[in-house]
């Protein structure tokens, strides 16, 4: 356990500017970090080379403040290294935008739960690279789940998430992928909400209490592959057995 007594950020991978830099943390708890107004309470990856994060638990960091810089309660990575986290539980942490992870780089999220985490201002997990979560767990979080540019989501729940102030998913110009899995009895203004191409396959959409499931706004498009479900017709319906 690597405890940051609330005095500064818990670990920071220096900006080298090498790309072939590679950082690896394991089999470690990393908490109680606390920050305010810059970026990264538990981890602060500031290089353009690769951080893997597995077997982990990062818990109980904070950034406060509202600021742009308000960022990466959890996990922050403003390089343009890629992240990936494996097999990590990423807990209790908050921020004004990124309260679990925020990154600018790659991003391999698998076999982790992200839960009651706090993002003030936009998201739990914010994300302006290519995203792949796979195998994942969202639940008990508060403001928007994640804030996705571009990715893949797979064989992953979404549930019990309360983003009354917007959406569950949010997803931008270069779009979603949705396959296996299961957004519901979330309270948000939309489950997904885009402004590009959206596409699903073998979902579930129910239960947002707040709004209706899916949107599209700004040219935004969703496309059904088939074997969707959804409660109000939104999401699904053009696609072979939707319900």
């Amino acid at each position: 356990i690597i405890d940051g007594g609330a005095l500064d950020r818990v670990l920071h991978v220096q900006p080298m500017n090498v790309a072939t830099l590679a950082v690896t943390v394991r089999d470690v708890t990393l908490r109680n970090g606390a920050v305010t107004n810059i970026y990264g309470a538990g981890i602060l990856h500031a290089d353009d080379g690769s951080l893997l994060v597995e077997d982990a638990i990062v818990t109980d960091n904070h950034v406060s403040g509202v600021t742009v810089d308000t960022i990466g309660g959890g996990i922050a990575a403003n390089g343009t290294g890629s992240l990936t986290i494996r097999r990590t539980s990423l807990t209790s942490n908050s921020a004004y935008r990124g309260a679990a992870i925020f990154h600018n780089g790659p991003l391999q999220l698998a076999d982790s739960t992200v839960s009651a985490n706090t993002a003030a201002g936009s998201a739990v997990l914010d994300s302006y690279g290519f995203l792949l979560v796979e195998r994942c767990a969202f639940h008990g979080n508060t403001g928007g789940v994640l804030f996705v540019d571009g990715g893949t989501i797979s064989n992953s729940t979404v549930s019990g998430n309360n983003s009354s102030s917007g959406t569950t998913i949010s997803a931008f110009t270069s779009g979603i992928w949705i396959e296996s899995s299961t957004i519901a009895g979330n309270t948000a203004s939309h489950a997904l909400y885009t402004s590009g191409p959206a596409t699903l396959v073998n979902d579930v959409f129910a239960g947002t209490s707040a709004g209706p499931e899916c949107g599209s706004y700004g040219g935004g498009s969703i496309l059904s592959l088939g074997h969707n479900l959804d409660d109000d017709g939104t999401c699904a319906g053009g696609g072979p057995g939707d319900l």
